[in-house]
């Protein structure tokens, strides 16, 4: 019986191994310091050289007169195991011993001692396959074997192998074999059979190898039995069932120049020939890969092109954008995807050519469906306005200049800008309410200074202690104001009700008795003020004077209103003040100084529709 080529020709000394010499290197040095592992574990794809280590690692270690590392595989003991006459070297499959009965009768031989050579080698070949009850069988003697006894499991799926396992022996991962690497091996063994191989032929065998020596020995293996000492392109196309070099480059230039009709009478006549639409994508998948470096790399050497191909597929790419390129990748990709699902295959394949001819911008269409998700959001926001005009009244109020608005209020009175606009119209005497008797004593008499404020530690946010001689706050409103500023903002910050940087905006504290009118002169915080917080801020002075004691919220300026207050004696007949509820507040005047007018001015009419 022939030998299959991949067998004559399996290497037999770790030098001979390709594309793995970061494993062999280290193999080497343990065979040349005479201390060799208990437990190893190969792990990569088909073809890269797994079993084939492991036999020579198995050959080395036992061999009589190694060469730097090397089994000479001249020696008895080489020989003994290459004939495969000895039985301290097994091999074993475990897709097919795979069970815990196998692996207990496993650990029944191993004990012994070998019987002819110095180590016993156990080779398990796909060990992924085997059990967990029987890899947990197997877990003790691979933690403490024998010191004759060395395991060697090769796997291409090493995620299926319990930690426990991995952890107890040591990993190698073996790397797919590179184009170039394949190309040389191919070529040298041809020549050992007296063959001649073409260039382009080579490089199809070496690509559809997809990184395995063994694919590609057995592809050339296929070859070779149609007679004849010379392999063309055409026999490995025609053996692959591919597609060919030329054809692609012919189908990819038509698809990029948008000519349709090109592109399906080239893909019917291909597929009328026999290939595989799985395969034909395929192709195309790859000759987009190589698309893609040669439009994105600098060094194009290193790609596994000749120069000649090289050239063509720049000159292909040239005028193409990289996002077209990238997408279509994408979309053959979705294509291959369906094709595997799909019963009607060349349907699927060529409505896929067809959407690489009809290319849309994705990057454009994702952006204007971005745009469209912002627009519908933020019509969904202001579906609910009111929230969203204090929001953005908020957001304009802090980003004023509040500094140089509030200076003055400390001192009682208007700010610098204030200042320079026109003096607010006086209000009405017959609005006011006639001024009541009170027991203050005016500000220029001797005697009238008000009562020194409680320390800081008489002060609580969430229950403030009422004044003991609340007649002060009657007498000099703003320097009670200024004297309780802290402990009213302590307790607006408790009951989180009224920003503190909202209330001390204020112009002024005018007292007609027992009725407190808080003045707010500017023309957007007043109104705000006194829609949003006057309750709120009633309610706190009547905390700290008492019950007695009534607050509203001024809009305009009331300048005199503490000079018409007569001196009284200090108990005055108790009389009903008008609240300042019952007060009429005129009517907002029509005009651009209005309040309303300057929000309009800042924000869009829809946002102040609030009923």
């Amino acid at each position: 019986m022939k030998k299959a080529i991949y067998r004559a020709f399996r290497p037999k000394t770790f030098d001979q191994v390709l594309g793995q010499d970061h494993i062999t290197r280290v193999l080497k040095n343990q065979i040349r310091s005479g201390q060799p592992g208990h437990a190893y574990l190969f792990a990569g794809t088909r073809g890269t050289g797994k079993t084939s280590c492991a036999k020579i690692f198995a050959r080395a270690v036992n061999c009589l007169h190694p060469v730097d590392g090397n089994p000479c595989n001249e020696c008895e003991n080489c020989k003994a195991i290459l004939e495969e006459t000895t039985l301290d070297v097994v091999e074993m499959d475990a897709a097919s011993n795979r069970r815990i009965d196998d692996i207990r009768e496993l650990k029944e031989h191993v004990v012994y001692p070998p019987s002819q050579l110095k180590y016993k080698v156990y080779i398990i070949d796909e060990a992924h396959m085997i059990t967990r009850e029987a890899f947990n069988a197997l877990l003790k003697i691979m933690e403490e074997p024998p010191d004759h006894l060395i395991f060697i499991l090769a796997t291409t799926d090493p995620d299926q192998v319990p930690d426990t396992i991995l952890s107890r022996l040591q990993r190698y991962e073996f790397k797919r074999l590179d184009i170039p690497s394949i190309e040389k091996n191919i070529r040298h063994i041809a020549g050992e059979l007296d063959l001649t191989v073409e260039d382009s032929a080579l490089h199809a065998m070496a690509i559809a190898a997809d990184g395995a020596m063994r694919d590609a020995l057995s592809l050339m293996d296929q070859v070779l039995a149609g007679g004849g000492k010379t392999i063309d392109e055409e026999t490995v196309q025609a053996i692959l069932g591919t597609v060919g070099y030329q054809s692609m480059s012919e189908m990819v230039a038509a698809i990029f120049q948008n000519r349709l009709s090109q592109t399906l009478s080239l893909s019917q006549d291909l597929l009328d020939q026999g290939k595989d639409p799985h395969t034909f994508i395929k192709e195309l998948v790859e000759y987009f890969r190589l698309l893609l470096l040669v439009k994105g790399m600098d060094q194009k050497d290193k790609l596994p092109l000749d120069p000649a191909q090289v050239r063509e597929l720049q000159d292909l790419v040239e005028e193409v954008e990289m996002d077209r390129i990238i997408d279509s990748f994408s979309l053959l990709l979705e294509t291959e995807e369906v094709l595997r699902r799909s019963d009607f295959s060349e349907a699927v394949f060529q409505a896929g050519l067809v959407r690489l001819v009809n290319y849309v911008d994705r990057k454009s269409l994702a952006s204007r469906l971005a745009a469209l998700e912002e627009k519908a959001e933020t019509i969904q926001r202001w579906e609910t306005p009111r929230a969203l005009v204090r929001e953005e009244v908020d957001k304009a109020l802090r980003a004023m200049d509040l500094t140089a608005l509030s200076a003055g209020n400390k001192a009682g009175g208007p700010s610098p800008k204030e200042e320079e606009a026109s003096e607010p119209p006086s209000p009405d005497p017959q609005d006011l309410p006639e001024p009541e008797p009170t027991s203050s004593v005016p500000q220029d008499l001797p005697g009238s200074e008000p009562e020194p404020a409680p320390g800081p530690e008489s002060a609580t946010p969430s229950a403030p202690e009422r004044e003991v001689d609340p007649s002060s706050v009657e007498g000099n409103p703003m320097a009670w104001l200024r004297d309780h500023e802290d402990k009213l903002l302590d307790y607006f910050s408790a009951r989180n009700s009224v920003p503190a940087y909202l209330f001390k905006k204020y112009d002024d504290l005018v007292s007609l008795d027992k009725d407190l009118y808080l003045v707010y002169t500017h023309e957007t915080l007043g109104p705000i003020m006194k829609k949003e917080y006057e309750e709120a801020v009633a309610q706190a002075f009547r905390e700290i004077l008492g019950p007695d004691y009534r607050l509203s919220i001024s809009l305009e300026a009331m300048e005199g209103a503490q000079e018409a207050q007569p001196v009284t004696l200090p108990e005055p007949a108790p009389q009903t003040s008008p609240r300042p509820e019952e007060k009429k507040e005129p009517a907002d005047p029509v005009g651009p100084s209005t309040p309303l007018d300057k929000m309009k001015a800042v924000f869009p009419d829809d946002l102040l529709h609030i009923e």
